[in-house]
């Protein structure tokens, strides 16, 4: 006879891929920060298994702890996954570094930065995931939109406004995803095979003319920033 399905907890998902068994409760014994464990694990999950399959309860139980205090540090998956892309792209004060560095214009330090986190191996995956799951999951549409603006659009509004990067940098994103699409997700030639510094050149004037050049000759509508 069939094993009776593990019963379902409020707001923590399906079992998911992972195999069912005994969770520790509480704080990881000898862990100095449950909170990274649970990031560390993330990270992992949506990286292997994308936003649909990661469960809370397989990355409570990769992390050591009970799914209610994953439920407590971050309230539900969406907010989760949000999260594990920050830990990916890093923190904010790294950006407004890079963003307010004197070398190149604006569009090659975003082109510099965005390229050279899917160069990073372990980062790709997880930048891979996230692109799969925004196209086809809303929770983890609306966890990229504000990943946008809060580690994108903040730091470039220190440097253009912040009204004007709310309106500029989702044209940026429509260049970068693409390309970082036929590059890394799903590689096509000639873009698969270029070096990536030769994309950062090909792309840098682009984002340059989408975040600083006059765009009122060719629009016909006033842009609407993102919210």
């Amino acid at each position: 006879m069939a094993e009776p399905a593990e019963p379902e907890a409020a707001g923590l998902g399906a079992a998911g891929p992972e195999a069912a068994g005994p969770r520790p409760r509480g704080r990881r014994p000898g862990s100095p920060d449950t909170r990274a464990a649970v990031l560390a694990a993330a990270r992992a999950a949506f990286a292997e298994h994308g936003y649909k399959k990661a469960t809370i309860r397989g990355i409570a139980r990769s992390a050591g702890v009970d799914p209610a205090l994953v439920i407590q540090y971050f309230t539900n998956k969406e907010e989760l996954f949000r999260a594990s892309l920050e830990l990916v792209i890093g923190p904010r004060e790294h950006l407004d570094a890079s963003f307010r560095a004197t070398e190149g214009t604006l569009g090659f330090r975003l082109a510099s930065f965005y390229f050279g986190l899917w160069e990073t191996p372990g980062v790709r995956e997880s930048l891979t995931a996230m692109a799969l799951s925004a196209a086809s999951e809303p929770e983890a549409q609306r966890a990229v939109r504000a990943l946008m603006s809060g580690r994108f659009i903040g730091p470039i509004g220190a440097v253009i406004g912040a009204e004007e990067a709310a309106r500029r940098v989702p044209l940026c994103a429509t260049q970068m995803l693409g390309m970082a699409f036929l590059r890394y997700v799903l590689p096509t030639d000639p873009m698969a095979s270029l070096p990536v510094e030769d994309v950062i050149r090909l792309v840098a004037p682009v984002l340059d003319r989408y975040l600083t050049d006059d765009l009122d000759d060719c629009l016909s509508a006033p842009l609407v920033p993102l919210r």
